[in-house]
């Protein structure tokens, strides 16, 4: 079993290729322009192979990233957009920049799932205060239980890319609160495996854990709206203020 994304960093963009990157870059500018926060420095602690950093480029914006895995980082520097984007190779709990550095973090695209255990979560937290500037913005999003109940209850799919194959198996265990998604990948007859699991937590957790660590959440909204979430929610993003 290979640690999850060391395999799947080469075929990731194309696995998530039915995901409309620039239109959700839209709606964070929208979020931004919501809550009237000037971004000179942004960045974005779960970047992957940089889709949200590439369409949320500003010529008045300095850009950062990092991520865990130096596999999807890999992937991110080989695309002409990010060749001067400062990209670093880090957990969400250390990342090796400067306190009150940046205007705005984000931890997109249910990353934040993968921190599975609570202290944990605190860490992330913490972390990310010592990044933001006195009343930067905190934005992350997760999926929901209800959106694992409904379409990853137990799914899989498979595609296949210059002779490269791989099947997703996802299934959601509500009693462990636990998401999995279990890939297959083959790759010149190789074939490597990753099991990525999830914590995924009720909307009523996010608030008191927003809470606990001493942020103020501004808003919880449904989707990619500008509607309050709810339980029935399929994705929530959080907008909290350090």
């Amino acid at each position: 079993m290979t640690q999850p994304y060391e395999e799947l960093a080469v075929i990731y963009d194309k696995i998530m290729s039915h995901v409309h990157y620039r239109r959700w870059a839209g709606y964070i500018e929208r979020l931004f322009k919501y809550y009237d926060s000037p971004i000179s420095n942004l960045m974005d602690i779960s970047c992957g192979t940089g889709k949200h950093l590439v369409n949320l480029k500003n010529r008045n914006r300095r850009l950062y990233g990092s991520d865990i895995s130096m596999s999807m980082l890999k992937t991110a520097k080989r695309k002409r957009h990010l060749k001067r984007i400062p990209l670093v190779c880090s957990d969400f709990t250390e990342t090796p920049f400067k306190k009150n550095t940046f205007d705005v973090v984000l931890i997109l695209y249910d990353s934040i799932n993968y921190v599975i255990d609570d202290n944990e979560i605190s860490k992330v937290f913490a972390q990310v205060k010592h990044l933001l500037i006195k009343n930067g913005i905190f934005i992350f999003d997760v999926v929901t239980p209800y959106a694992c109940e409904e379409f990853f209850l137990d799914y899989t799919e498979q595609d296949s890319w210059k002779g490269i194959t791989c099947i997703r198996h996802s299934w959601y265990r509500k009693d462990q609160q636990m998401q999995f998604n279990e890939f297959e990948i083959t790759v010149k007859g190789e074939i490597y495996h990753e099991l990525h699991k999830q914590k995924i937590r009720e909307i009523q957790e996010w608030k008191e854990i927003i809470r606990k660590n001493n942020f103020e959440l501004m808003q919880a909204f449904n989707n990619f709206t500008f509607i309050e979430a709810t339980p029935y929610s399929e994705r929530i993003h959080f907008v909290c203020r350090a």
